[in-house]
């Protein structure tokens, strides 16, 4: 409820980080849902600039993440995005509890693409990749029980029954919760 402190806090930190990807890529999203169009395509010059400035020599598996997430927002083809940037944050793998950097976010973004797509199975693989190294990750979990939801409903509420109890007030899961209990 605080939008004019969130957008001042947005515009002071991106002033103060004019080249970090994962902040400029919040404020962008704010200033949209909020409709300051004129904020948000200033975000989109920046957040464009930023991406440029990044050395591939130096990129981490974040810094792929959010060069997709940046290409994204700038209308960039999703299957692009995925073979350019989040396949080579997932082409390190995990070794024992080591888990690189970018590696969960490229799959939970993976995730995301494909239910934007209606791709439930690919979906689920992703979320499921992510639970297989994280199994309390929040954002696996509601990704990988909205994907089973449409066809695997227990399944779908059993990965949903878990993320409620580690996140009571999760405010998706609930959301989701109550509208299967309406609809189903």
């Amino acid at each position: 409820g605080q939008y004019t402190l969130a957008t001042q806090e947005a515009i002071a930190t991106t002033a103060i980080f004019p080249t970090e990807l994962g902040a400029l890529l919040s404020a962008h999203e704010l200033f949209t849902s909020l409709g300051l169009t004129d904020e948000a395509a200033t975000m989109l010059e920046q957040i464009n600039e930023a991406a440029s400035s990044v050395p591939a020599k130096e990129r981490s598996g974040m810094d792929f993440v959010r060069l997709g997430q940046a290409a994204l927002v700038l209308g960039a083809d999703p299957k692009t995005v995925s073979e350019q940037f989040y396949d080579r944050a997932k082409a390190k793998k995990p070794k024992g509890r080591n888990i690189p950097e970018g590696f969960l976010e490229a799959h939970l973004a993976m995730g995301d693409l494909a239910m934007a797509k209606n791709d439930l199975g690919t979906a689920a693989e992703e979320f499921g990749e992510v639970l297989a190294y994280a199994p309390e990750n929040p954002d696996a979990l509601i990704g990988l029980a909205t994907a089973l939801m449409p066809n695997d409903r227990g399944a779908g509420m059993r990965y949903l029954e878990q993320l409620l109890r580690l996140v009571p007030a999760h405010v998706e899961g609930l959301l989701l919760r109550t509208e299967y209990a309406i609809n189903f």
